[in-house]
């Protein structure tokens, strides 16, 4: 029998007996366990971990490798379902918005009416095991500065980003005992980024209501702020755009300057008799609003779409050293 067979035979087993023994017998003479229900959703692990859907090639190694161990101990989850681990982990990861990331970017398992005693009950607890690590290791690179390249904000941007190795991530959280906290440290540790994070709950929590949408692309107003041009990220960028006429591209973000905006911005600004810089600035302002500086207060999905911003730029910054993540 090949090795494939062996171990869907030992799954097929586990899940066919009642798991309320610790093992399962086997004849007199053979050996006093076949397999335990623990063993058969590593195997099982095993089985799915080269499945598991990831964007970085060393991280679905790093994955592969920790689960190819034999004796490795499940992370997250028990023999009925996640374990207080395991909970503490999703809770964590679930708080990502809180931190300018998003929730939602991490594929974690939906246990909701799970039955311990079903016949894919092995198969489910392995697939919860695998998607709340990849999550985890995504969560520690995104942390750190890897959800998004700096250039595709400026060119002008190009540092050196402190990316944590992710086997190192999914070894040392296997041995914290308050794995939430570790997950939780690969955020950014300056005062700044904390404030600035303080600031996002805050106007999430406000619900300001949103700008009234002018029903005309001439009657839309590009309020006071900083210059705006290629590469820039801003808030005020989707405005520009409803003014000129020119949507982002397909999955494209509005909120960043690309070239078609500034092709769009240069072509005003020759029609306005301006200087064609393809840059809004106060003088291109005053155009774009008839003559008069806007005052108008940006919305609240604006002041979160910047602070977002000036999130993620902390994350370029080196880690504070003092407080490594590998100790």
């Amino acid at each position: 029998m090949t090795t494939f067979s062996l171990r869907s035979a030992a799954i097929g087993i586990a899940a066919a007996v009642s798991f309320a023994a610790p093992g399962f017998a086997a004849e007199p003479d053979g050996p006093a366990e076949l397999v335990t229900r623990s063993e058969a959703i590593r195997i099982s692990v095993q089985d799915q971990v080269g499945a598991v859907p990831m964007k970085d090639t060393a991280e679905q190694i790093a994955l592969a490798e920790y689960y190819s161990v034999p004796d490795r101990k499940l992370l997250w989850v028990g023999e009925n379902g996640l374990s207080a681990r395991g909970k503490a982990i999703v809770q964590e990861i679930a708080k990502a918005d809180d931190y300018g990331l998003r929730a939602s970017d991490y594929k974690l398992p939906n246990l909701a009416g799970f039955d311990a005693s079903g016949p894919d009950a092995v198969t489910k607890l392995a697939d919860a095991e695998l998607k709340i690590s990849a999550a985890v290791i995504e969560y520690a690179r995104d942390a750190r500065g890897g959800r998004i390249n700096p250039q595709s904000l400026s060119k002008n941007l190009d540092p050196s980003l402190y990316l944590p190795d992710p086997a190192e991530v999914i070894g040392f959280i296997a041995i914290r005992s308050d794995p939430a906290a570790y997950l939780r440290s690969f955020q950014p540790t300056h005062p700044q980024f904390e404030a600035l994070r303080k600031q996002l709950i805050a106007e999430r929590k406000g619900g300001a209501a949103p700008a009234p949408v002018a029903d005309k692309p001439e009657d839309v107003d590009i309020p006071a702020g900083p210059t705006l041009k290629l590469g820039v990220k801003h808030g005020q960028v989707a405005l520009l755009r409803k003014r000129l006429e020119t949507p982002a591209q397909e999955g494209a973000d509005e909120y960043v300057f690309d070239k078609d905006l500034q092709k769009a911005v240069i072509a005003f600004q020759r029609a306005q008799g301006g200087k064609p810089d393809g840059m809004v600035g106060s003088g291109t302002r005053r155009m774009l609003n008839g003559g008069e500086t806007s005052t108008t207060v940006v919305s609240g999905q604006q002041k979160i779409d910047l602070l977002l911003v000036n999130m993620e730029r902390y994350r370029w910054l080196p880690h504070d050293l003092g407080a490594s993540t590998s100790t």
